[in-house]
């Protein structure tokens, strides 16, 4: 079995962190500028629909990577981790759920109308078989 040595692990996670930090930071900044360039709460989200997924999803892959490089950075550093095991789950299992929900409604968002409804549901069905065939494997 491969194994990455864990600082290496520890510092690709913290990359991301950084990286995703910006990206939200970003993307936020440009749905307050579309709305008050539009100026009513509904017609802002006719118009960011796709941004608003994207956001949603991009929070739940900070969470996640956020989580393990804590975690990576808790355990290289000589601390025990084990009795935050549930907890860990906990958030990166949040994270997971806010980042398909996410990838889904941006699916949902960019495809034409006809054939939204048919990805949505694939997307769904797609991330719930594979997760739970890699728990069983």
């Amino acid at each position: 079995m491969l194994t990455l040595p864990p600082e290496f692990i520890e510092a690709t996670n913290g990359i991301l962190v950084i990286v995703l930090l910006i990206m939200i930071g970003f993307l936020i900044n440009y749905l307050i500028y579309k709305y008050r360039c539009v100026g009513h709460i509904a017609f802002w989200y006719d118009e960011c629909k796709a941004a608003l997924a994207l956001l949603l999803f991009l929070i739940g892959y900070e969470v996640i990577n956020s989580t393990i490089w804590w975690l990576r950075h808790t355990a290289n550093n000589g601390h025990d981790v084990t009795q935050h095991r549930t907890t860990v789950m906990t958030i990166i299992t949040v994270g997971v759920v806010a980042s398909i929900w996410g990838g889904m409604c941006w699916v949902r968002a960019i495809t034409p109308f006809e054939i939204s409804r048919k990805m949505w549901i694939a997307l769904f069905g797609l991330a719930v078989g594979l997760g739970t065939v890699m728990v069983f494997l």
